[in-house]
């Protein structure tokens, strides 16, 4: 294995027993391509210093056709007052609207999730878009919505946004700076201080054969926000 990859192992594996505690965001920021046969499992962990609970995320997914693919999520939360505990279990379905090689590609993914502790479940529609800016140079927008279902649910919809710049170095190595965005529910839009918005640079790198790493940090810029993040996501392309 040549010795960069080598170094980013061990950056991730540094990146990830630096910090005490462990936090519950594994989100990502998804493309709108879906390329037909594609397949891939996921695992990712996220990491929060000075707050005692880890996440843990698998995902496998599988595009049957050149518009269409499916992703099935597994969460489990663990911590010292709870010990590990069943998240939630998602399906996800990706609709590309757009021809590929185009200079903005758009799609649709709809989420249904079923979570643990009584809480209510979750269906989602999400709009993502990309815009190929230059031959190495890419942007991602994505606006999510999702309501509650079922006892205790709260009301409205929820609103985030997400986006990404990205640079390509080579294939499979990009790096570039990523947000996360929540505003409340349209029954009633917290002020900007008790929102959260996260914003921070991120990695992927090729690591050997079909394999690949993802290293990110995420800073807070609003109160209501946690300081940091570090996130560390594993991938095998089948």
């Amino acid at each position: 294995m040549p010795n960069r990859y080598i170094a980013i192992l061990g950056l991730a594996v540094w990146w990830l027993t630096a910090s005490p505690g462990f936090a519950q965001n594994t989100g990502g920021i998804f493309g709108p391509v879906v390329a037909k046969g594609h397949a891939a499992f996921q695992y990712r962990i996220t990491s929060r210093p000075k707050q005692d609970s880890l996440a843990q995320r698998l995902h496998y997914e599988q595009a049957p056709t050149d518009a269409l693919m499916w992703r099935i999520v597994g969460q489990a939360r663990t911590s010292d007052a709870d010990g590990t505990e069943f998240d939630y279990v998602q399906g996800e379905l990706f609709w590309d609207l757009t021809e590929d090689q185009r200079l903005w590609q758009s799609g649709l993914r709809f989420d249904g999730r079923v979570r643990g502790q009584g809480r209510p479940g979750v269906f989602a529609l999400n709009w993502t878009n990309q815009w190929r800016l230059s031959d190495r140079l890419e942007l991602r927008g994505i606006a999510l919505s999702s309501v509650e279902i079922g006892d205790d649910r709260q009301s409205g919809v929820f609103l985030e946004t997400r986006a990404h710049l990205a640079y390509d170095l080579q294939p499979g190595l990009r790096f570039g700076v990523e947000s996360f965005n929540a505003y409340g529910t349209t029954s009633g839009f917290e002020p900007f201080a008790r929102q959260r918005h996260q914003v921070g640079p991120f990695l992927n790198a090729p690591v050997v054969g079909d394999w690949s790493v993802f290293l990110g940090a995420l800073a807070g810029a609003s109160e209501a926000s946690p300081d940091l993040d570090l996130r560390f996501w594993l991938t095998r392309v089948l």
